[in-house]
């Protein structure tokens, strides 16, 4: 049964609600902007459609897990589990931001552009957890409190075609 858009717009505000409760008071609760949550959603649920793999909706406050997981070819014909995270912005963004101490070798980091008013969402580049770290961190300057990110310039990440390509999406 597919939903309509007042309903789907309704339980994107719910759980955007509910993902934004889940961290209030902890360290790790900093949202940059208002819509934060819902930005990220609007992301997962069009990385979902795109390439058909369901995202993980569970809560979880750690902040490191993967949203998807993608069973990739490689290049000796085996296939890899390989867990992936959307990370989302409202403005256009120049980098692929990855907090210090919570990068995940394996994984990889997928930068969007999202506009919430309109629902549109850009995938720009990704990069692996493994090459995110050569990046050294730098303090926030966007924010009140003490984050260090690792600071991937978007001309540094690899082109999402490429990305596609190995996970078979035609786009």
């Amino acid at each position: 049964m597919k939903m309509n858009a007042g309903q789907r717009k309704r339980d994107l505000e719910r759980e955007a609600g509910l993902r934004h409760k889940m961290h209030r008071g902890q360290r790790s609760h900093r949202p940059m902007s208002s819509g934060y949550e819902k930005a990220h959603l609007l992301a997962e649920e069009e990385w979902q459609a795109k390439t058909g793999v369901r995202r993980d909706a569970r809560l979880r406050v750690q902040g490191t897990d993967a949203n998807f997981y993608h069973d990739i070819k490689r290049r000796d014909g085996t296939t890899r589990r390989t867990p992936l995270m959307i990370k989302a912005s409202q403005k256009w963004p120049s980098f692929l931001l990855v907090e210090r101490g919570k990068v995940v070798p394996d994984m990889i980091y997928v930068q969007a552009h999202v506009d919430i008013h309109t629902g549109r969402v850009k995938f720009l580049g990704w990069m692996r957890g493994r090459d995110v770290v050569e990046y050294e961190p730098e303090r926030s300057i966007w924010t009140a409190y003490e984050v260090w990110n690792h600071k991937v310039p978007l001309t540094k990440a690899r082109k999402m075609d490429r990305l596609y390509a190995r996970l078979g999406v035609s786009v």
